[in-house]
């Protein structure tokens, strides 16, 4: 029941020559990345044919799935910078539609906070172009494991980010991987 992973990024001065980053790129950068855990493409149906010729996975999300981070993450912005980037495929993906539709819904609960919109791929290149623009990213599973493991680079290795996953009643706190 842990369906929320938090992982800081953060770039700390000392550990700043670690990243193979220009410094003055990654100097202060301090984000959020609020990952939905249990959903998604890696929990969805999975086939291979009989012969092996095609496969498919499913990707599948629900608006309570959706919700119930998509809150968390607007809490942890009214503590920070106070804005979310929400990170989808919404262009070309049906549960990002619905991610979309339910985060822009939640967000009208918190006026404070700005929201903003990404598409994976342009977010994947900002975060290594700009990643101070960054507070909190909100994304789903799949995303959000790619944009974690991208942005240890910033902190100057997969091993100095930690990792929270959050349930409703227990939590897990590790460093990533």
């Amino acid at each position: 029941d842990l369906f929320c992973n938090v992982i800081p990024v953060k770039s700390y001065p000392k550990l700043v020559k670690n990243s193979p980053l220009k410094k003055e790129i990654i100097s202060g950068t301090d984000i959020a990345i609020y990952r939905e855990l249990s959903g998604g493409i890696y929990f969805g149906k999975k086939e291979l044919s009989k012969d092996g010729k095609s496969a498919y996975d499913v990707s599948s999300y629900n608006a309570k799935e959706i919700s119930r981070i998509t809150h968390l993450a607007f809490k942890a912005a009214q503590e920070r910078k106070k804005k979310v980037t929400l990170v989808d495929k919404a262009n070309v993906l049906e549960t990002s539609r619905l991610w979309r539709k339910r985060v822009t819904e939640i967000g009208q609960q918190y006026p404070d906070i700005k929201l903003e919109y990404l598409f994976i791929d342009n977010a994947a290149m900002q975060l290594i172009l700009k990643p101070t623009q960054f507070d909190v990213i909100l994304t789903e599973n799949l995303f959000g494991d790619i944009l974690s493991d991208e942005a240890s680079v910033i902190a100057g290795s997969i091993g100095l980010l930690a990792s929270a996953s959050i349930g409703e009643k227990k939590a897990l706190f590790e460093p990533i991987h």
